[in-house]
Parts: C-alpha cells; structure tokens; sequence
C-alpha cells in the first residue's frame, strides 16, 4: 500500500503526504504502524501532523518519528477493504489519504478442522500437520489442554503426539498450530472432541428391560436380574448433552426419561503468541481461538487478556471465534518473558500463552577485568569475558572477541561458555582499555525477519538490508531484492548478513521495498531525509572496560642543576630538577622527597609539569665561591640518595671603586708612601674582559741639594697627583682573579723650595705625559676584593721649570680593597 498526495496551499509551498506500511501493508485484525510523511517542494518538513482518524477501524496511537516531518500513526481494522485516513495538520488543513486493508494471509499449514479422541485412551491422539518442508522445530503448538509427548517428522509434514488432561468429561478443546518459517501468516486452528463411555445404573423390578439412545444411537437392552439392578455404557461424544432411556417391566409397560449426560458443558480456549520476541525487534502478535461445547467457533463475549504486568490487551476480532492483539512493547524491553492470560466469560475457559524473550539471542557481553588499576611497571591484567541472553544465561562464545584499546591481548582461550586472557596495557599512557566485540554467526534456515534502513548522504541515497533467522541471526549469501520506482536491483548479503545499495537522490518523496522469500519491507526516503542508519562494519555487541595506570616503584633517579655554574650575590640562584622514573621509564610524581645542599638554601620542592620536582637554590651571603653540593633522598626510603654538584663563582664586576695604600719609589729621588683610588668598568669581551680604568695616586717627595752659588742647603718638597686612564684585562679563575694593564699619565705636582729655612719659590708644575702599566691580583672577599697591585708611573720634570729635573714617578707597590658591582 503506498500513496503519494499533493496538495496546493494558496501561495504557500505544497505539501507531498506518503503514507506507507514497512511491513507490507495493513492488514484485517492486525495492528500496523503507518508511516506518515509530511514533506514540502523546499526538501524540508511540512506541517506536524496533529490528528488522524480512519473512516473504518480505529487509531490507535499517533507519534513523532525519528526525523522531521516523519510520523507514525498506529491503525488497526477489523476486516478488508476500502478505508480512507484523514490527517490534520497544524496549519489547520485536513488530507484525506485512501488505505487498501488486505485479508489477513491465511495459514499454509494443512490439518484435519476436528478430530475425536477417547478419554482415557492409553494411545496418544496423532495430530498430523502438512506443509512443504516443515519441520518440528519450525512447528509452534498449543492445546486448550494436555500434553504434547512428542512430535514426529512424515513425509509430508509433522504429527503432534498429544494426549488429553486425565478427565472423563467429555468436551471440546480447542487447538493451535503456527508455521514459524513463515511470519506473515495467521495460525492453523483446530479442535479435537474427547468423547468418554459413561456407566448408566438403575434399580427397578425384576425382569424389567432398559434401553438407551444418545445421539441417535441405541444401547440396550439389558434386563434385570433378581436384584432388580440394571447396568450399561453409553458412548457419549462432544456436544451431545443429553440422552433418553426407556424402561419396561415384564407386564410391557413403558417410561421414558430423559438424562442429564453433561451436567455443565465448557467451551475451550486457547492462546498462542506467534513466535519467540527478541529485544529491539516488534512484539510477535497475540492470538485467541475459543470454540463452544458444540465445538463451533465461539460467538459469545470477547475473551478477555492481561499481559504479565497487568495491562489489559485490546483484542480485535479477525474471524468467527479468532481474536489478535498487539503486545506492548515494554513487554519486551523489561520482563523475563512474554506471559498473556485469557479468560472467557466468567472463567469459563482458562488459557496462558507464554514465549521466551531473547532465550539463546546474546543481549549483552559479561566483561571482568582485574585489576583494573595497573602500574607501569607490572601492567598486566586478567580478563575474562562472556556472552549472555536476556536471563543472564551464557551463551557459546563464538564470535566473541577481545582486543586492547592501546595494549595487547594474549593467551585468549576459551573455557567453558567464557573467554580467558591476559592484557598487557600500554604503560606510556594514563589510561588503556579493554574492548570485547560479538559478531553473531551466519543464520541458519528461512528468513524470519527483514530489517530495511535508507538514508540521504552527500553522495546520493544509501540503503541498507539485512535478513534474519528466527533467532536473530544474520543470513549470508542471500539474494534481496531492492525495489526504487521501476527499477530492481538484486543484492547479495555479505558475511556479516548486510545487503548493500547506493542509489541516486530521489527526486522527491518515494519508497524503497526490500523482498527476500516471503518477506517485504518498505522504507520512505526524500530528498533532504536523514534517518539513522547502522553501521555494517560495526559489531552487534560491545563492551569497554577502561583501566587506569599509575606509575610502579621507582627505579631511577635524576638530579640535574640548571644552570651549572651561579655567581655569587644576591641575584645567583639555580634550578634544581628532580626526576623519580619507574622501570617503565615512567614518571613517579607522588612520592616524598627532600632536597638538601651544603651550601646556601633550597626550597622545599614542589611538583613540575613533566611529572618530576624543581626546587630553586639561592647562594648563602657573604660567599664568593665554592663547590656546592645538591643531594636527594627519599623520605621513606623508596630509592638511595643521589647528589649532584654547582659551580658558585664570584659575581663578574661590572662597576668597580677601590682604594689603596703603598709605596712608591723610583729608584732614586722619589721613596715616598702613596694612596691611590681607582674605578674599573667593564666595556667589552674580547679574549678576556676588558675593563677602561681612572686611577689616582697622591703622594709626597722630599729632597736636598747643596746650592753652589749661594752656598746653602736647598730643600726641595713636592705633592704628586697621578692621574692615569688604562685599559686592563681581568682573568678570573674561581675567587682569584689578576690582570695587566697599560695606558697614559700625568703627574701634576706642586712643588716649594727653601734655602736655609728661607722660601725660595714655589708653584704648580704639570711633567710630560708618561706611560703607566699595572700588573695585579686579588682575591674575592666578601662583596669585594682585597687585591695587590704593581704599577709604573711615568712622569719626568723639566729643570728649566723649577731648576730642578729628574724622574718624579716610579713603580709603585699598593694593596687595597675594591667594592664590586
């Protein structure tokens, strides 16, 4: 059944509706789950569809599907024929959509309607059902009563050995047979009479004579002793009630009276679900079947049905006496298997149909793991997987399988119904993981469900089908044939049971039907639909058990000091890097430690990003250099003590005052003490540091000559300023440090003469300029240097300046201290 309807609205875009049943099309007393489409030109969803209602039968339920504009009307009728569906939308418009409700298929299983049986009979009454090819496990059979004892394949179908409830009633029971191979089909009904022999005694005179009729069937006579006592049996058969005996004594007189054969004639009632349910599949449907005593088909009340959570199940009537319901889904989705009890009347009659839900269909994979926290160093777990059902119950482990996220599996073996490994976690991560998988075996047999999806991709229109066995099992190397307009494409199922079809964009709102054996489905698809679509790559059940890793024992320790060697003073400090490794070379960021020095201070140290610690070490005051060293120990005992070493060196000068105290001699004239100031800056590397310098040197000289003219003493006195700019290299080595030195200088001197005590003259005298050079070393001592320091000072006075010449600088030995900064 399919339709395609378009409608004009005004200036508004029209609206196609498609209507269709995915299982074939409705049929009479079965409930079917239309699928309504409501879909614009634009390629977008129409309007929501916000009623329905059916010219004959009922709506049942009305619901949003899985995509825009796609909806799911339940619709149910009793008997074929023409109906029309109105649809109301909500912008108020109303499409009325014509429906064909077919009969419903008829049963293809052949089988006597009634056969009889006697109570009490020590043989099995033989029940023979014939179809093509069928099979006892394919055979589904319930009996208003009884027993099944056994089943017995013929050449042409199936017998059912059943024997009667031990009662001597006689009665109808009613009976039911459905070929599972084929699902569309409605059961086979039947019934079987259980006719009984009844004794009849009556006590009358002597002589007398008694005979009996029961359904036209005479029995008797039988004359009476001298006790007076008569005896016989009847054969009573179903539906026959009552009877009529005639008695006549010896004088040839006659009474007649009718008997009560079936005090309380009960009809019978049996109900059957048509095939076993499976979790994410429709609910098989529910049938009723009840005769009368007479054994016709029952045309009284409507049984009466309750599912096992107690719901009461709406049956619609299919045929004189045959009842159909639709299982609630949650049925399926929660119980331990699907129960339905039936009552006719004011319990007139009594059945229970019961089917397993999932019984052998894997539900869900059982994944153990232990332990599930690992460390890196041992980072091996066991595993142990299963596959269950619905109950809980395992199941064969084939085409169960077991992989690491990261790691490895190995030593898989099966025992039992359960898989056994060992995984081996990839230690360089947090987090590994095991992943269990179930791929169900081929399916055996005919197919006993179609699933059918279709979806619009980027690429065009992408349609997926998949056949089933009666247990959910996928068939593989089956032909399905795909029908899209006028064109059939065939397919064959892969060897995970899909069957696979790329096909162009529709054009506009349409359908795809899937056939394979007796089974169709019908899928909408338009352009712009999206639907969810399986992935055939992806197995039926997985299961994840994740596993964390922490890091093992630690097994090494490395200490590392950045940078290696630090000046002194109050902006040197280091870094010191501690990193505590397992034997998976993994970081181990949680253990306590301590981090001591012999020299100066550490912080307490605190975690760094890669896993490991950093402390910081800060030089002690008043030290200018030495060997320091860093060790690390664990304040547990987790691992031995490891050390390392720093290099404290003395602050590199930048700016440097310093003062002096020496003496001055120039082998001759000139022995006077001297103080000196000098600063030092440092303006360049070259092979050393070069440092620019401005030195001064205060001095005083005294000397006396003989005056040939005047004949008297002439004392000389003079202060010399050495003024000198230099260019030194410095080269340090640990606290000591010397360097050399050379440049240019003058001496200013003021200068005074007496003669006998008497002033001559006196004045300020500026010498040529003369070359300087030092040679020094020092020693770092505190925030400073003490330092030694030889020096040469040229300075040569002129005798026409002060009638007197001669050398007035010479070397000079100093010792004094500089400040550094």
């Amino acid at each position: 059944m399919f339709l395609s309807l378009l409608i004009g609205l005004g200036l508004a875009a029209a609206q196609t509706v498609v209507v269709v049943d995915p299982s074939g099309g409705p049929q009479a007393g079965r409930s079917a789950a239309l699928e309504v489409l409501i879909w614009g030109d634009d390629d977008q969803a129409g309007p929501a569809l916000t009623g329905a209602r059916a010219s004959v039968g009922v709506v049942e339920e009305l619901v949003q599907g899985e995509s825009p504009g796609l909806w799911i009307v339940r619709y149910a009728a009793a008997a074929p024929g023409e109906v029309r569906l109105t649809l109301s939308l909500a912008d108020g418009k109303q499409l009325t959509v014509p429906l064909t409700v077919a009969p419903l298929a008829p049963s293809g299983l052949a089988a006597p309607d009634t056969l009889s049986v006697w109570a009490g009979a020590d043989a099995p009454l033989r029940l023979p059902y014939t179809a093509a090819g069928l099979s006892p496990d394919a055979l589904l059979f319930v009996a208003g009563e009884g027993n099944v004892v056994g089943t017995e394949l013929t050449p042409g179908g199936v017998d059912v050995l059943w024997r009667p409830a031990e009662d001597q009633e006689v009665r109808v029971v009613a009976l039911g047979a459905l070929d599972l191979r084929r699902p569309g089909e409605s059961p086979r009904w039947g019934s079987v009479k259980v006719n009984a022999k009844m004794p009849i005694e009556v006590k009358t005179e002597p002589g007398s004579s008694l005979v009996v009729r029961v359904g036209g069937r005479s029995y008797g006579p039988v004359v009476a002793g001298a006790d007076g006592l008569l005896a016989l049996s009847v054969e009573v058969r179903a539906g026959e009630v009552l009877g009529e005996a005639t008695l006549e004594d010896k004088a040839g007189n006659r009474q007649r009276t009718t008997l009560t054969l079936v005090r309380n004639p009960r009809p019978s009632l049996v109900a059957m679900i048509g095939g076993p349910a499976r979790q994410g599949a429709a609910p098989p449907p529910l049938w009723v079947y009840a005769v009368d005593a007479q054994g016709r088909p029952w045309a009284g009340e409507t049984p009466s049905c309750r599912a096992a959570g107690g719901e009461r199940l709406t049956l619609r009537a299919v045929e004189p006496g045959v009842w159909s319901a639709r299982l609630p889904v949650e049925l399926v989705e929660d119980a331990f298997e699907l129960r339905v009890d039936c009552a006719l009347g004011d319990r007139l009659a009594l059945s229970t149909a019961r089917a397993p839900l999932d019984r052998g269909t894997p539900a869900r994979i059982s994944l153990a793991v232990w332990p599930t926290e690992l460390t890196a160093d041992l980072p091996v777990s066991q595993v142990r997987a299963s596959v269950e059902d619905r109950r809980g119950e395992r199941l064969d482990v084939e085409g169960l399988s077991l992989a690491a996220e990261f790691g490895g599996i190995s030593g898989v073996a099966a025992e039992g119904q359960s898989l056994r490994a060992d995984l081996t976690a990839d230690n360089t991560g947090p987090e590994d993981a095991v992943i269990a998988t179930w791929r169900s075996p081929p399916g055996q047999g005919e197919p006993w469900e179609l699933r059918l999806f279709a979806t619009v991709t980027p690429g065009g229109l992408e349609v997926l089908a998949r056949p089933l066995d009666r247990a959910g099992r996928p068939l593989v190397g089956l032909t399905v044939t795909l029908r899209a307009g006028d064109k059939a494409i065939s397919a064959v199922t892969s060897e995970t049971g899909w069957a696979r079809w790329a096909l162009p964009t529709p054009a506009g709102p349409s359908f795809v039907e899937a056939e394979v054996g007796t089974l169709r489905r019908r899928v909408i698809v338009a352009p712009g639909l999206i639907r969810a679509v399986p992935d055939p790559s992806t197995p039926e059940l997985i299961a994840r058990v994740p596993v964390t890793l922490r890091v093992g024992r630690v097994s090494a320790v490395s200490v590392s000091v950045e940078p290696r060697q630090v000046y002194a003073g109050p902006q040197g400090y280091a870094d010191v890097r501690v990193m505590l490794v397992d034997r998976a070379g993994r970081a181990v960021p949680d253990e306590a430690l301590l981090i001591e020095t012999d020299l100066g201070q550490v912080e307490p140290a605190r975690p760094a990003p890669d896993g490991g610690y950093v402390a910081r070490w800060t030089p002690p005051p008043g030290v200018t250099n030495g060997l320091v060293k860093i060790r690390v120990r664990s304040v547990n005992g987790a691992f031995p003590e490891t050390q390392t070493t720093l290099d404290l060196l003395p602050r590199p000068i930048s700016l440097a005052p310093a003062v002096s105290l020496g003496w001055i001699t120039s082998l001759g004239a000139v022995n006077a003490p001297r103080l000196g100031a000098q600063l030092d800056r440092r303006v360049a590397d070259v092979a050393l540091p070069l440092y620019a310098r401005v030195g001064l040197g205060w001095y005083m000289t005294r000397d006396a000559v003989t005056d040939p003219d005047r004949g008297g003493e002439v004392t000389l006195s003079a202060q010399a300023l050495n003024v000198s700019a230099l260019a030194v290299l410095r080269r340090e080595r640990g606290p000591w440090a010397s360097w050399l030195g050379g440049g240019l200088g003058v001496t200013p001197l003021l200068m005074s003469a007496t003669l006998d005590g008497a002033p001559l003259y006196s004045g300020l005298g500026m010498p040529l300029p003369g070359p300087v050079g030092v040679l020094g070393a020092g020693r770092r001592w505190s925030n400073g240097e003490v330092f030694g320091e030889l020096g040469g000072y040229g300075a040569v006075l002129r005798g026409s300046e002060f009638g007197y010449e001669g050398q007035l600088g010479g070397f000079a030995f100093s010792l004094g201290y500089r400040i550094i900064y």
